[in-house]
C-alpha cells in the first residue's frame, strides 16, 4: 500500500472494467457503479498523493512544457467553476477532470521508474484487442441476428427490408452504448495495434494484423461518419509519412494508398448510413443540421460566459436557454454538443480554448522536435510507437470535431495513456538530463517555481484537497443512493398493489432525503414531483396532484432552464383549475422550446379559461401552424371543439408567413382537405408531393397505382382492390412498411377495425375523413415519453416520465398519409 502498487493494481482494475463493461456510458452513471469510478480515480490521485508524501523518491514532471498545458486547464477549469451559474455541477465535473489529469502523472511516473513502455503499450493493445472481440460479439448476437431473423419473419409476410443502419439502434453500440463512442475508441486503439504488428514478428504479429482486421470490421458496424472521416485522414497522415521517411518504393505506397481509398469508397456505397454523408452535406439536412443547431447553441452560451465560459457540466443545463428558435423541432435537449471544441468554448470559454490551442501546439511542437532527434530516429520500435500514439491522437482529434467523447473513462483513459507515453518518450530522446525540464518536485529548480514552497506544503495542500473532495462526495452519494432506493420501492408499488400504500410512502421517504442532501440537483424534485402526480392522476387524488406539482416547481428553481419542467407544471396547474398560473408556465416552457408540440395549445386553454378569447384562439391557431397534422386528431371531434376547428384553421392559415415554419404546400392543401375545402384536389395535385398526388387521384376516384409500394399506395390499392380479400394483405404491407415492424395484437386490431370502416362508408375520403367512435381502435392514445430524460439528467436508476398532456392520433392518417403533413 506505501508504494502504491496496490492502488495502482485497484486503479487499473477499475478502469478495464469500465472499458469492457456493456454500455458504460450509461451504467456509469448508475448506483452503485458510480461508486466504483470514483474508488478508481480516488486511487490513482492517493498514488500521487503517496508519491509525493515520500520525499525520497523523485516526483517527476512531464517535461517539454506539457506541465503548462495541464496547469492551463486547471486554472481554466477552477475560474469557471468560481463564475459558473451550476457552481456544484462544475466541482462534480471537475473532480472527475483532476482525477484524470492525475493519472497522466501517475502513468508517467510508473514509465519514468519501470522504463517499461512497451509493457503498457501491450497492455493497452490488449485490451483494445479484447474490446474489438467483445463489441463485435455483443453486436452479432444482441443487434444482428435478431435484426436478421427479424426481417425473415417480415419477408415471409411479403414485404422485404434490408438492413439499415441508418437505424441508430442497428448501429454497434458495444460496449459503451453509443456508435460514435466505439469508433472514437477505435481510432485510438488500431493505430497501437499496428504499432505492435510492426515492432513483433511470429505468431503475436499475426494476432495483431488479425486485431486490425476486426477493428476496421468494427468500425463499419458502427456506421460512424466521424469515425470513417478520422480514419481517412489518420490512413492519409500516414502515407504521406511513408512517402516522406519510408525507403519503401514511392509507387508501391502510392498503389496502397489508392487500393486503401477504393476499399474505403467500396464500404460506404454499401452502407446507407454513410452516403448519408454526402447527401448531407450536399443538402445541409439530417445530422449536418443537427450539429449546426448544437455547435450554434455552444458558441451563444460562450459569447454568453466569454471569458472562463459557463462550467464544466453545464451544457445539459443550459443548453435549452441558447438554443436557437430557428432549430424548430430538431436537437431540442442534449447533454453534449457533439463537438468538443464546441463543449470546451461553452463551458470553459476563452482560456480554455486557448488550454486547448496550446495543448494541440505544444504536441505539433513535440512531433517536429522528435525529428530533429538523431538519438529518437535511431530507435526504430520506439519511433514506430511514437507514430502510432501520434496516429490514434490525430484520429481523434478529427472525430473530436464531431463529437465530445472525453467523460468516457475507456477514452479518457486512453488519452491519459497516450499523453503520458508521448511525454515520457520526449524526456527519453529529447530532455538533456540536467536540463530544468527534466526535474523533480523535490529540486531547486521546481522550488523556484512555486516560490520556494518545500514539497511537504504541496503535499499538505493535495491532502486537504482529496480529504475535501470526498467529504463533499458523501453526502451526493448518500443521495444517489436513498434515491435508487426509492425508485425499488417505487417498482413494488407498481408491482404489489396490496402494499402500494407503504411502498409509496417509503419512495417519497427516500426521495425527499435525496433532495434535502442534494438540493441543488434538479432531477430528484423532478422525479419526486412527476411520480406522485402521476399516482394522483391514476387514482384521482387531487391532493396529490398538488404535491406533485409543489415539487415540480422545486426542480424549476433547481434549474428554471428546462422546458420539461414547465411543460408538466403547466398541465398539472391546468388539470386543477389554475388557468393563470398555467398561463405563466406555458409560456416560460415556450421561451425554451418554441415548438414543442401541445405547449401552444395548452396555452390557448388556459387563456380561453380566463376569457382572453382573442389571445386564446391565436394560440392553439400557430399550434396548428406548427404541428399541421393535429388537425386530423380525435380531439377535435368533441362538441366544444368540432365546431371551432374550420374557424381555427382559417385562422393559422391567415397568421404571418413569417409564423407559418411548417406549412409546405402539401400540409396547406391537406389541412383545407380534411376540414372540408372546395378544390383541394387541384391543391393537392399541384403541390408536388407524390403521397398527395395519389390521394388527389383517390379522391377523384382515378387511381393511378399499378404497383403499390407506399403506405399511402397501398392503403388506395386497398380500397379499390376488386377483391375485398386482398384488403387484409395490402393494409398490413403498409403497416409493416410504415413502422419497419411486424404487426402485435393491437396493430392486428386496427387493421381489422380498418377493415370494417371500408365495408360500411361510402367512398375513399369518408374512409378517412368520417369522425371515429370514441371507443374505436382507430383512435391512438398516447402520451410524450421524455426519452433521455434519466440519461440527459446524468441519473440513470428512475423511471422515464412522460407528459401529462394525453395525444389522440388517427390511426389511418399517422400509418398512410403522414407525410402530407410534414
Amino acid at each position: 500500500m506505501g508504494s502504491g502498487k496496490l492502488l495502482g493494481l485497484l486503479g487499473t482494475v477499475i478502469y478495464v472494467v469500465f472499458t469492457l463493461l456493456p454500455d458504460s456510458s450509461t451504467q456509469m452513471l448508475s448506483w452503485t457503479w458510480v461508486i466504483f469510478w470514483q474508488a478508481g480515480l480516488v486511487s490513482i490521485a492517493s498514488i500521487s498523493l503517496l508519491n509525493l508524501w515520500q520525499r525520497e523518491k523523485p516526483f517527476f514532471l512531464l517535461g517539454n512544457n506539457l506541465d503548462l498545458a495541464i496547469a492551463l486547464f486547471f486554472i481554466s477549469i477552477c475560474l469557471s467553476t468560481i463564475f459558473a451559474p451550476f457552481p456544484y455541477q462544475a466541482v462534480w465535473q471537475n473532480l472527475i477532470v483532476l482525477g484524470i489529469f492525475s493519472s497522466i502523472y501517475v502513468i508517467f511516473n510508473y514509465l519514468k521508474t519501470s522504463k517499461d513502455l512497451d509493457k503498457l503499450i501491450s497492455f493497452q493493445a490488449i485490451l483494445g484487442l479484447v474490446v474489438i472481440i467483445e463489441s463485435l460479439c455483443l453486436w452479432i448476437f444482441q443487434t444482428l441476428l435478431p435484426e436478421l431473423n427479424r426481417l425473415d419473419q417480415i419477408a415471409k409476410l411479403g414485404v422485404k427490408l434490408g438492413f439499415d443502419f441508418s437505424n441508430i439502434e442497428l448501429r454497434n453500440w458495444a460496449p459503451f452504448g453509443h456508435q460514435n463512442y466505439v469508433a472514437g475508441y477505435l481510432l485510438l486503439i488500431m493505430p497501437l495495434l499496428t504499432v505492435k504488428s510492426i515492432n513483433q514478428t511470429g505468431i503475436w504479429r499475426k494476432v495483431w494484423v488479425f486485431g486490425i482486421i476486426l477493428g476496421l470490421i468494427d468500425l463499419y458496424t458502427t456506421s460512424s461518419r466521424g469515425g470513417f472521416l478520422g480514419l481517412v485522414v489518420v490512413l492519409l497522415a500516414g502515407l504521406g509519412l511513408l512517402l516522406w521517411q519510408s525507403s519503401i518504393s514511392k509507387l508501391w505506397v502510392f498503389g496502397s494508398g489508392v487500393g486503401a481509398i477504393a476499399i474505403l469508397i467500396i464500404l460506404i456505397n454499401f452502407n446507407n448510413r454513410l452516403q448519408s454523408l454526402i447527401t448531407g452535406i450536399v443538402s445541409g439536412s439530417g445530422e449536418l443540421f443537427f450539429r449546426q443547431i448544437t455547435s450554434y447553441t455552444g458558441w451563444q452560451m460562450g459569447l454568453a460566459h466569454i471569458p472562463w465560459g459557463a462550467g464544466l457540466g453545464s451544457v445539459p443545463l443550459l443548453y435549452q436557454k441558447y438554443r436557437p428558435q430557428w432549430a424548430n423541432r430538431e436537437a431540442e435537449m442534449v447533454f453534449q454538443l457533439h463537438s468538443t471544441p464546441a463543449q470546451i468554448w461553452a463551458e470553459l470559454g476563452i482560456l480554455g480554448s486557448i488550454s486547448t490551442l496550446v495543448t494541440l501546439v505544444l504536441l505539433i511542437r513535440l512531433f517536429i522536435k522528435f525529428h530533429r532527434s538523431e538519438a529518437w530516429r535511431s530507435q526504430k520500435s520506439d519511433r514506430i510507437t511514437t507514430y502510432g500514439l501520434f496516429g490514434g491522437i490525430l484520429g481523434f482529434s478529427i472525430m473530436a470535431l464531431t463529437d465530445f467523447q472525453l467523460d468516457i473513462f475507456g477514452i479518457s483513459g486512453s488519452l491519459a495513456i497516450a499523453f503520458a507515453s508521448l511525454a515520457y518518450l520526449g524526456q527519453v530522446y529529447l530532455v538533456n538530463p540536467t536540463s530544468d525540464q527534466n526535474i523533480d518536485i523535490e529540486s531547486p529548480e521546481f522550488k523556484d517555481q512555486i516560490n520556494r514552497k518545500s514539497r511537504i506544503w504541496v503535499a499538505l495542500v493535495v491532502t486537504l484537497s482529496l480529504f475535501a473532495a470526498i467529504a463533499w462526495l458523501t453526502p451526493i452519494n448518500i443521495a444517489w443512493q436513498s434515491s435508487s432506493t426509492g425508485f425499488i420501492f417505487l417498482d413494488r408499488l407498481k408491482a404489489n398493489p396490496q402494499s402500494a400504500q407503504e411502498n409509496f410512502n417509503k419512495f417519497n421517504e427516500r426521495l425527499q432525503i435525496s433532495n434535502q442532501l442534494a438540493p441543488w440537483e434538479s432531477y430528484y424534485p423532478y422525479q419526486l414531483g412527476w411520480n406522485v402526480a402521476e399516482i394522483g392522476l391514476e387514482n384521482r387524488a387531487i391532493l396529490l396532484q398538488k404535491k406533485g406539482l409543489e415539487w415540480l416547481q422545486k426542480g424549476i428553481v433547481a434549474n428554471p432552464y428546462q422546458e420539461f419542467g414547465y411543460n408538466n407544471a403547466a398541465w398539472l396547474s391546468l388539470g386543477n383549475q389554475l388557468p393563470q398560473q398555467a398561463e405563466t408556465y406555458f409560456r416560460k416552457a415556450l421561451e425554451l422550446v418554441s415548438t414543442k408540440r401541445s405547449l401552444r395549445l395548452g396555452l390557448g386553454i388556459s387563456l380561453l379559461q380566463q376569457q382572453k378569447l382573442e389571445a386564446g384562439f391565436r394560440a392553439i391557431a400557430e399550434e396548428l401552424n406548427r404541428d399541421p397534422i393535429f388537425v386530423t386528431s380525435p380531439f377535435w371531434q368533441t362538441p366544444q371543439w368540432q365546431a371551432q376547428l374550420p374557424i381555427l384553421v382559417a385562422k393559422s392559415q391567415s397568421l404571418d408567413p413569417k409564423l407559418k415554419l411548417s406549412q409546405t404546400k402539401s400540409a396547406i392543401a391537406a389541412v383545407s382537405w380534411w376540414v372540408g375545402k372546395s378544390g383541394v384536389i387541384a391543391e393537392l395535385r399541384n403541390s408536388g408531393n407524390s403521397t398527395a398526388i395519389s390521394l388527389a387521384d383517390a379522391l377523384d376516384n382515378k387511381p393511378q397505382i399499378t404497383k403499390p409500394k407506399t403506405p399511402a399506395e397501398l392503403a388506395i390499392a386497398a380500397w379499390y382492390s376488386k377483391d375485398k380479400n386482398q384488403r387484409p394483405k395490402l393494409l398490413q404491407t403498409a403497416w409493416i412498411i410504415k413502422n419497419h415492424a411486424l404487426p402485435d395484437q393491437q396493430s392486428k386490431t386496427m387493421i381489422d377495425a380498418m377493415i370494417d370502416r371500408m365495408d360500411s362508408v361510402p367512398s375513399f375520403d369518408q374512409w378517412l375523413r368520417q369522425p371515429l367512435a370514441a371507443n374505436s381502435p382507430l383512435i391512438l392514445k398516447t402520451r410524450r415519453t421524455r426519452q433521455g430524460f434519466n440519461v440527459l439528467s446524468r441519473h440513470t436508476d428512475g423511471v422515464t416520465p412522460q407528459d401529462f398532456f394525453s395525444v389522440q392520433e388517427n390511426a389511418m392518417i399517422q400509418t398512410f398519409f403522414s407525410d402530407l403533413f410534414g
